[in-house]
């Protein structure tokens, strides 16, 4: 019998534990809310903010919300770095006092250098009701600085983290993307320069050159320059003062990049002009032809926007499927080689008839397959004489069924280069002399050695 009442005891004393806690931890957990509440310095909902004032040492500027986004009214109209802005909101919300130390109508706010304060911030919520605080000295100890709730005149510490958080530039709270566009949505691009232009536009899910000539492009190439653009950023904005073409070079002689979208705004463009240094940095002009500000850029992003197309092409310069290929003509000087596949066995039938090796013809395409451009000399060439190729000095022709599949010529050389046209690229090529040289061959080079 002691032991049964032993655990009935023992029984009730849990469950009356387990109802006192039940009872009270709503309570204790409201509680907890509370004081915490109770410590910041402001509260609000991030999202109930309508416009923002801000005094800081840099300045003073006025900001309002429209649909989702940010915008600067004063002192200049621009859209304003929403991620920016939300960090400020959110610094502001979390500030938490320390301690009180005064909340006297007749406070002496000069005495923690809050008359004038160092930093204002005043929102307006939804409801048209306005807090805020301002920003002072700091605290004897360093540690803290002074603030001044305007709602009910207190004074309070709080950690001096909050006033680096508030103590914003102009350059701080302004969207800073050079242009603004979807790298997805972007249906073509146009890059005109003094050295050259080109047009690109989009087919599928890639890229080709559309004008000066149709030319297959690199699409990671052409995805990279628009990731570069899209991401570009002003280090500088012109608002005032602004020098004249002449000094910015933003003209017909800058460079104009072009895009157009599938969806509105439909296209947007810049004009990128001279260089200068500022505290001993290389920058560039920018104009985003829908505003009227200037900007500045890193110049090695200017440089990179400044693609010359030849980076953005596929520099495969005798394409072919090597199954299908089953005649190769071979013409060098002298040299004429002829050789035809029959079922899968080569031949050479001129300028004698022998069972070619295999391999050997095999290694051969191979090495057409290897070649690269190493520049364009002429993208829409009208005077082939001009480049050595109306007699060229190596001819490669490659059929499939009695249809030239493709082929090369190559004519005068320049210094390690020569130049060079494949049938299947409208443009004038330039490729280095050592990657001609093992295809210049004779028939005793397919030729079966004898064991």
């Amino acid at each position: 019998m002691k032991f049964k009442s032993t655990w009935l005891l023992a029984g009730i004393l849990v469950i009356a534990a387990l109802a006192v806690y039940l009872l009270d931890y709503k309570p204790s957990e409201e509680k907890k809310a509370e004081e915490a509440l109770a410590t910041r310095l402001i509260q609000f909902e991030t999202e109930n903010v309508e416009n923002i004032d801000l005094i800081s040492e840099h300045g003073e500027y006025s900001l309002s919300k429209s649909g989702d986004g940010w915008f600067i009214d004063s002192p200049v109209s621009a859209k304003a770095d929403e991620s920016t802005i939300n960090s400020l909101l959110r610094a502001a919300k979390g500030a938490k006092t320390e301690r009180r130390l005064s909340d006297e109508d007749d406070i002496n706010l000069q005495v923690y250098g809050l008359e004038p304060p160092l930093i204002s911030l005043k929102l307006r919520i939804s409801d048209s009701t306005f807090i805020g605080f301002s920003l002072g000295e700091e605290s004897p100890t360093g540690d803290y600085v002074f603030a001044y709730r305007i709602e009910d005149n207190q004074v309070f510490t709080v950690p001096k983290s909050i006033f680096a958080q508030t103590n914003k530039k102009l350059y701080d709270l302004r969207k800073k993307n050079v242009l603004e566009f979807k790298n997805k949505e972007v249906q073509r691009i146009s890059v005109k320069t003094e050295g050259f232009s080109y047009e690109i536009g989009r087919i599928g899910s890639g890229f080709m050159m559309v004008e000066p000539v149709a030319l297959d492009l690199r699409s990671n190439k052409v995805n990279s320059f628009l990731s570069r653009l899209s991401g570009a950023r002003a280090r500088k904005f012109i608002d005032h003062d602004q020098p004249g073409p002449g000094v910015t070079g933003l003209n017909d002689r800058g460079t104009h990049i072009r895009l157009v979208s599938s969806v509105p705004p439909g296209e947007v463009s810049i004009v990128i002009g001279n260089s200068l240094r500022e505290d001993g940095k290389p920058y560039r002009y920018v104009r985003d032809n829908s505003r009227q500000t200037l900007m500045l850029i890193d110049s090695s992003l200017a440089g990179f926007l400044e693609k010359d197309p030849f980076d953005l092409i596929v520099k495969d310069l005798l394409k072919f499927d090597k199954e299908s290929v089953n005649a190769i003509y071979i013409k060098h000087g002298s040299e004429e080689i002829r050789l035809v596949k029959d079922d899968s066995v080569w031949s050479v039938t001129s300028p004698e008839i022998f069972i070619a090796d295999n391999d050997k013809v095999e290694e051969m395409m191979k090495k057409y397959s290897a070649l690269k451009a190493s520049g364009v000399e002429e993208y829409d060439p009208k005077i082939l004489q001009l480049y050595g190729l109306i007699s060229p000095r190596l001819s490669i022709r490659l059929w499939q069924d009695d249809v030239e599949a493709n082929s090369i010529l190559v004519g005068n050389t320049v210094n390690d280069e020569s130049y060079l046209k494949s049938g299947a690229s409208p443009p004038i090529y330039r490729i280095k002399n050592d990657a001609l040289e093992d295809l210049k061959v004779s028939a005793e080079y397919f030729k079966i050695e004898a064991e």
